[in-house]
């Protein structure tokens, strides 16, 4: 044994120890290259897990944003929607005001077959005759001023308002001008008027105002008001826009049956 160690040289134990040096440099390296994933992908999961968490936030603070912006912009349709509805109401109150009084007060105390042209020129001494309705339609405003409004409020209140317009219009001309052509011709009597009603009165409401002998065009104005508040409580409450979308469902479901 003695004799092995001995004849062994210094070359060979460097190459021994070469050997076992490369062994445990490659022994090291695998180890080193283990660690090294092993700590790139512990890296690379936090990495993941603070992009997620970041990512998260950004979702939340988008969705808050365009809960923000959906909110601000259904806020401000709401609010162009009750200055519109101001702005109508006002506008019904204005268009009946600007009824002559004279045309008014003999619409209020007389009955139908009183309302003579001798009737209204008792009740105005006269005067009635010096009105002119050319003069009385460039009163402003008329309802055609307000069609920049139209597209924020339902069709049936836009309607019942034009209606109630052309009636207080229709009779106001209709008076006038027979005052002025001595030969008057009574709102009742007019067909033009009655077509009209009917498209936002129903036959029971027609037949009891025209029944009525005294004040009629007092209570017809009244039931027309009384619409368009209903209408405009009802767009506040938020039912019209339900309501028209389901008219507007049974409509094209009854065009679809036709066809």
């Amino acid at each position: 044994m003695n004799e092995l160690i001995y004849s062994i040289d210094n070359w060979t134990i460097v190459k021994l120890l070469g050997g076992v040096s490369f062994i445990l440099i490659t022994i090291l390296g695998g180890l080193f290259f283990l660690i090294k994933n092993r700590l790139l992908d512990k890296w690379k999961a936090k990495d993941k897990k603070e992009i997620e968490t970041l990512k998260g936030m950004i979702d939340r603070n988008n969705s808050v944003l365009t809960t923000i912006l959906a909110r601000g912009q259904s806020e401000h349709i709401v609010n162009k929607r009750l200055e519109a509805l101001e702005t109508i109401w006002k506008f019904v109150i204005t268009t009946k005001d600007r009824i002559p009084t004279y045309i008014r007060l003999g619409l209020s105390i007389l009955m139908d077959d009183e309302f003579t042209i001798a009737s209204l020129n008792k009740i105005s001494k006269g005067q009635i005759e010096r009105i002119s309705f050319d003069d009385l339609m460039k009163t402003k405003p008329q309802i055609t001023d307000y069609e920049d409004l139209r597209f924020l409020l339902p069709t049936n209140l836009w309607t019942l308002v034009f209606i109630y317009q052309a009636t207080i219009n229709r009779t106001c001309y209709l008076t006038l001008d027979g005052v002025q052509k001595e030969n008057l011709t009574y709102w009742k009597s007019d067909t033009g008027i009655k077509t009209m009603l009917s498209t936002v009165l129903d036959d029971k409401e027609i037949e009891y105002i025209y029944k009525t002998k005294i004040q009629a065009f007092d209570i017809l104005l009244n039931l027309l008001e009384h619409k368009i508040l209903t209408d405009t409580n009802r767009i506040l409450s938020g039912e019209s826009h339900t309501e028209d979308n389901l008219k507007v469902i049974k409509q094209i479901t009854e065009i679809l049956k036709k066809d």
